[in-house]
């Protein structure tokens, strides 16, 4: 009988140490429920969230331009490590907007970044255009060439 008393208080033991941590995390899960609750709910806190989304696409797109304007071998320049410095600063300002508050000078840096991630998306862009401009032209001569000897031998 002593085993089964022994078994019998291990058991409660159990019980109350799992009832105990599972009191603490549905304090905690609450907190933290009740806390975003506050920035959910808050307008400024989606403006930043709207924000930050536009910012990464911008610096994602350049980025994205830039890597495949340099994969069709098209000389960019310096346009790699521009789009490695915008991704630096844009985490920067990232960690500004991911503030529940908004900043009005941070909010002007963003539109900077932006703008500037738009800059470079548009020169690679525009790099491969003049580039491809002077094959498309070669490409263009040659099959008008070829034509015209076919044309002459009767086919």
């Amino acid at each position: 009988m002593a085993g089964l008393r022994d078994v019998s208080l291990v058991l409660a033991l159990v019980l109350v140490v799992v009832a105990g941590v599972t009191a603490v995390r549905v304090v905690r899960f609450a907190r933290r429920l009740r806390r975003r609750a506050g920035v959910l709910g808050d307008a400024g806190w989606w403006a930043n969230q709207r924000d930050r989304r536009r910012m990464w696409r911008a610096v994602t797109g350049a980025e994205q331009a830039v890597a495949a304007a340099h994969g069709a071998g098209v000389p960019t320049g310096d346009l790699t490590s521009v789009a490695r410095r915008l991704r630096v600063t844009a985490r920067t300002l990232d960690a500004g907007l991911a503030a529940p508050r908004r900043s009005d000078a941070v909010l002007a840096q963003v539109a900077v970044v932006v703008g500037a991630a738009d800059e470079v998306a548009r020169a690679a862009t525009d790099a491969v255009s003049a580039d491809v401009a002077d094959q498309t032209g070669r490409l263009l001569d040659a099959a008008r060439l070829e034509i015209a000897a076919l044309r002459a031998r009767g086919c």
